[in-house]
């Protein structure tokens, strides 16, 4: 009976022999017949061949997960590992490989929570005995955590990997150099944090370089990381090296490494544009297109095309733009169709294209094309490519002052990209600086500051401080401010837009003048206002209207608006006579520029209530000039025609209009014309009465002015009821 059993051990061995040979061989169907046959022999062993039933569920396992069969796997290593616990326990080599290799199934089958769970036992089985085997499993782990998202713990493990790789081989290695790549490409490619990628991206290329030179496949491959980092970081000139330093590290093989050569060549041209350097980019989109040519990548060259186009469009020529765009979509169509999501990316470049050259309808149909392509796309959501589309549209809406449209179009592209990319991307920030100019437009302040506000972080993390949009954007938020009575703010933002918009070499500076006159206007609203504040104003516009004369000519509304501005200034400090020179000029340019005998439908139809409610201003406050002066009949008809303004803005009922026949009534009251004084003090108590009630301080001080009048028409019994009512 011994005998026969030894027998039959032998034979198990031999067809176990015969599984392994086979599963080398990449036969595993006739692998996983010989291990079953060889656990039929064994099962007949003596308990001490365990081990070797433990073994064939194993071998097993491990060609079923080879042959992509997973779920079948995992029953093999499970009964492995309860043989080997039974057996020999679990604190061994072998059980710790079955739980391993179990956990490989589970990712196969993409369940990356259990195969993280797995690694980490296997892991902390293997501390105590392997390092290298620690090492291997702490990077299986780590994987795992980044497939289930859990991308702070991926780089936790990473760095655990990177302590024992650098306790037992020193700071020095290649795989040390290996690790800090995959670290790198974690923090660079997953988590956004370009800066911690760029610390591991330069201390695995300094290993790199000292063991390898400047040359071979990994040191251009971390030159490509290094150079896409520094361009995400703004860093172009840095970036610019890189990809310089990746061609030359791979033109020992020029046909070989032809497709990286390529990609370090557009990466160094996509710098080059941050830059604004386009012709030379232009010339390295060429050369990469010829080396991608060569090896009939058509999708890689067709989106190269598309950069081309990109930066030609920048150098105003539009027709060749529009040819490498053509030659984009055409080469996409031949390849991958016009239903593919490269080909909505081409679409998409396109209506950015013609937003630009203010081909409206050509922008929306093209963004249109693209959306339609990622919406039927069955592949995978493309709600944040929608989302791009979407801001696209807003921009083309914004543009033709369909504020209604575009609000919603960028409602719908924040709502794609804030969950995607984080409330600090600049596609989220460049939504909100025009949802907050649509909120300035609908006199919304409020929300239009939340926008700004919000817009500031994106472009302070993305763009230069020195750029036209960070100009632009300090621009609205200033001017926000102020219109909310933050004049400190204001004046803040309004202070650094002109430093940007000062940096500019345009002879037309149309938007410093502009500033200059927020500024200004900033400035002289401030309650708080120091005597500096008050020069610094008075100097903003006065050169404000030398540039706004040297630019749109003497009789610019602008220019009218500073005149008034200046007026209000001298008016205040009691410079009777250029208050009144300023006033007279700001109502002059008013007179020559808006048009006359207009009824209160067209100035909202023709968007100018803001200009006639500075002329009624002017009016008014002129009128104050010339009242102080004694010129009371000048005053009284620069009166009459403030009332005409403000009735025709806002009706006869408006409280500015009872302020001017309050003040007219003043002014015929001095001039001993009661009967007119008391028509106009009448007319102001409706207004305010209907508007405020009869107990607001100003009813009474009307109250108070018809008594007045009254006791001087010696009506004194109804004087004295005036009195006693105020």
């Amino acid at each position: 009976m011994e005998k026969k059993k030894s027998e039959r051990d032998l034979i198990g061995v031999a067809y176990h022999k015969r599984g392994l040979l086979q599963a080398l061989k990449k036969q595993y169907s006739p692998a996983v017949k010989s291990f079953m046959a060889a656990l039929e022999e064994f099962k007949v062993s003596p308990d001490g061949n365990n081990l070797r039933i433990a073994d064939a569920f194993f071998n097993i396992g491990l060609c079923k997960n080879a042959a992509s069969d997973a779920e079948k796997a995992i029953p093999c290593f499970e009964r492995a590992l309860s043989i080997l616990s039974d057996s020999i326990g679990e604190n061994n080599a072998q059980y710790t490989e079955t739980m391993k290799h179990m956990a490989f199934s589970y990712q196969k089958m993409g369940n990356h929570e259990k195969a993280a769970q797995l690694g980490k036992r296997a892991l902390d089985q293997a501390k105590s005995r392997e390092w290298k085997e620690s090492v291997e499993l702490l990077k299986f782990v780590s994987d795992m955590h980044g497939a289930s998202n859990r991308h702070e713990d991926a780089a936790r493990f990473l760095r655990e990997c990177l302590r024992l790789e650098r306790k037992h081989l020193g700071d020095d290695s290649l795989e040390v150099a290996t690790t800090l790549a995959q670290l790198g490409t974690l923090y660079k490619s997953v988590m956004v944090d370009y800066q911690r990628a760029l610390i591991c991206f330069e201390e695995c290329m300094r290993i790199r370089k000292t063991i390898l030179e400047d040359r071979g496949l990994v040191v251009a491959d971390t030159y490509l990381a290094l150079g896409e980092i520094h361009e995400c970081l703004r860093t172009y000139a840095k970036a610019v090296f890189c990809f310089d330093k990746a061609c030359f590290s791979l033109m020992d093989d020029l046909e070989k490494n032809s497709d990286k050569i390529a990609r370090a060549m557009v990466g160094k041209a996509d710098a080059l544009c941050a830059q604004g350097d386009f012709r030379q980019a232009i010339d390295f989109y060429t050369k990469a297109i010829s080396i991608q040519g060569s090896t009939a990548k058509s999708e890689q060259v067709a989106h190269i095309l598309l950069c081309k186009g990109f930066a030609l469009s920048k150098l105003g020529q539009v027709q060749p733009a529009m040819q490498a765009y053509e030659s984009s979509i055409s080469m996409l169509n031949n390849t991958v169709g016009m239903n593919h999501d490269s080909t909505a990316t081409a679409f998409l470049y396109i209506a950015k294209f013609h937003l630009e050259n203010k081909s409206f309808d050509m922008a929306l149909e093209y963004a249109e094309k693209s959306m339609t392509i990622r919406r039927n796309s069955a592949e995978k959501s493309w709600a944040v490519e929608i989302g791009d589309c979407h801001a696209c549209m807003g921009e083309v809406y914004f543009a033709e002052e369909d504020l209604e449209e575009a609000k919603n179009c960028f409602e719908k592209a924040l709502k794609s990209h804030i969950p995607a990319r984080g409330e600090t991307d600049m596609s989220v920030a460049r939504s909100l600086f025009f949802l907050g100019r649509i909120y300035e437009a609908d006199r919304n302040f409020e929300s239009a500051l939340e926008c700004f506000s919000l817009s500031l972080a994106g472009h302070r993390m993305h763009i230069d401080r020195d750029s036209d949009k960070m100009g632009d954007l300090l621009f609205h938020l200033g001017v926000v401010n102020k219109k909310l009575g933050e004049s400190e703010g204001a004046s803040h933002c309004l202070r650094e837009c002109l430093r940007i918009r000062n940096l500019s070499d345009s002879t037309e500076n149309i938007d410093a003048a502009d500033a200059l006159y927020q500024l200004g206007d900033a400035l002289e609203a401030n309650p708080n206002a120091t005597t500096e504040d008050i020069e610094e104003s008075t100097q903003c516009f006065v050169e404000a209207i030398k540039m706004y004369s040297a630019l749109l000519g003497d009789n610019h509304l602008t220019s009218a608006n500073c005149f008034a501005k200046l007026g209000g200034i001298f008016l205040e400090a009691s410079n009777l006579e250029k208050a009144q020179q300023c006033f007279s000029r700001s109502i002059a340019i008013f007179d020559a520029t808006l048009p006359p005998g207009i009824a209160e439908d067209e100035i909202k139809s023709m968007g100018l209530e803001e200009e006639y409610g500075a002329l009624g201003e002017a009016l008014f406050r002129w009128s104050a000039v010339l009242d102080r002066l004694g010129r009371d009949q000048d005053a009284l008809e620069m009166y009459v025609r403030c009332e005409e303004v403000y009735s025709l803005l806002s009706g006869k009922d408006d409280t500015r209009v009872a302020t001017v026949l309050y003040n007219m009534a003043s002014l015929y009251g001095r001039d001993h014309r009661y009967e007119e004084a008391m028509s106009s003090y009448k007319e102001a108590l409706r207004i305010r009465a209907k508007q405020y009630g009869m107990d607001h301080e100003d009813v009474a001080e009307v109250l108070f002015g018809m008594g007045v009048v009254l006791d001087k028409l010696r009506k004194y019994a109804e004087a004295i009821t005036c009195y006693e009512d105020c």
